[in-house]
């Protein structure tokens, strides 16, 4: 019990003494609350373009650029440069900045394409305006020029298809169709083109025939027939650029070999009036047909200036002219010697009548004499 008793008061002991130390120290700390992490920030993504948007842009750049195309095709940068470049440079401006990742992008975009293809349509009514007029004028000079030719007279019916084709093309253009004016437009113009390439090419083939200058070179000659007749086949199978090239092909050939024969034939002719101008000369015909032998040289003299300056055509024709000339001064020159030798010899018939008369006068007075 006394053990007990001891221990007791030792433990009360250290329980005060750890009273005391408590109530000495200061109080401990708490500990502090955790630090929640920061939220983070919020990124506000941009919505995406919706499809209406979409189609809206696209709808305006397939706007913007079929109007370009048609100020382009009718030819509206020669007509209206100025007007041109500045559509044209909205035009890239929207191509250069097209951008569809956002609502905002797309309708910017649309708006710098509507804004081109403002400008290029507003272009394009100058442009076609004027490319009608221009057409037409086109077309009632190069009519003209086939009527000139003979086509009136010659091929009435390819000139009637000519004439429809245009009006044709004046129908589609009433009907805002303007790429099918454009091509109707321009198949006229060839087809007038070709009919005036083949009747200048046949006017050329009958120039050979009627001088008989296609005795020259007959066998090119049959081949260049032979394109024009083709030439006119393709017309009538409404074939009308192949044609016009024939028929041109043709009428370069013509008067490659029409310059030729000529040359030739010129060169033969001008022998000829050589010829026939020294035998004027050996009659005298210079003298005793003066006018008419002047005339004859004056024509003579243009047919070598003609000749030395390769106008062939012109010389052999000349030098065809001279060359009767010289022969009528010639067989006029030659009349009027034979009409004076038959005068001489009359005249000395009569001088040898005379004569005879007289001797047999005297022959007469003398015998009655005697």
């Amino acid at each position: 019990m006394k053990y007990k008793s001891v221990g007791l008061a030792v433990f009360s002991l250290l329980i005060l003494l750890a009273a005391a130390s408590c109530a000495s120290a200061p109080p401990p700390e708490e500990p502090a609350p955790p630090v929640e992490p920061a939220p983070p920030p919020v990124v506000v993504v941009p919505a995406g373009p919706d499809q209406a948007a979409v189609n809206a842009l696209n709808a305006a750049a397939a706007r913007a650029e079929a109007a370009r195309k048609l100020v382009s095709e009718l030819e509206g940068e020669t007509f209206f440069p100025d007007e041109w470049q500045s559509a044209d440079s909205l035009y890239s401006q929207a191509e250069q900045q097209r951008n569809n990742s956002t609502t905002q992008s797309v309708q910017d975009s649309t708006a710098r394409y509507n804004r081109a293809a403002d400008a290029m349509e507003a272009l394009a009514e100058k442009t076609i305006a004027a490319a009608y007029a221009y057409a037409e004028e086109e077309l009632t000079y190069v009519r003209d020029k086939a009527v000139a030719a003979g086509a009136q007279a010659l091929i009435p019916d390819f000139l009637l298809d000519a004439d429809n084709m245009v009006l044709g093309a004046l129908e589609k253009y009433e009907a805002k169709d303007f790429y099918a004016a454009k091509d109707a437009a321009l198949e006229a113009y060839t087809m007038y083109s070709a009919l005036i390439a083949g009747i200048e090419a046949y006017k050329l083939r009958m120039e050979l025939a009627d001088y008989g200058l296609d005795i020259y070179d007959p066998v090119r000659i049959g081949l260049i027939d032979d394109i024009l007749y083709s030439a006119a086949d393709d017309y009538e199978a409404k074939n009308y650029e192949s044609a016009k090239n024939k028929a041109e092909e043709a009428l370069n050939s013509y008067n490659t070999t029409l310059r030729t024969a000529w040359e030739t034939h010129s060169m033969k002719k001008r022998l000829d009036a050589s010829a026939a101008r020294q035998g004027a000369l050996d009659v005298r015909a210079n003298t005793a047909m003066k006018p008419e032998f002047d005339s004859a040289e004056a024509v003579y003299n243009r047919a070598n200036t003609a000749f030395n300056a390769g106008r062939y055509n012109e010389a052999g024709l000349l030098y065809m002219e001279c060359e009767a000339m010289f022969e009528l001064a010639a067989a006029g020159a030659l009349d009027k010697r034979l009409a004076a030798e038959e005068a001489l010899r009359r005249a000395n018939q009569r001088l040898v009548e005379s004569d005879e008369i007289a001797r047999r006068s005297e022959e007469l007075v003398g015998g009655g004499v005697q």
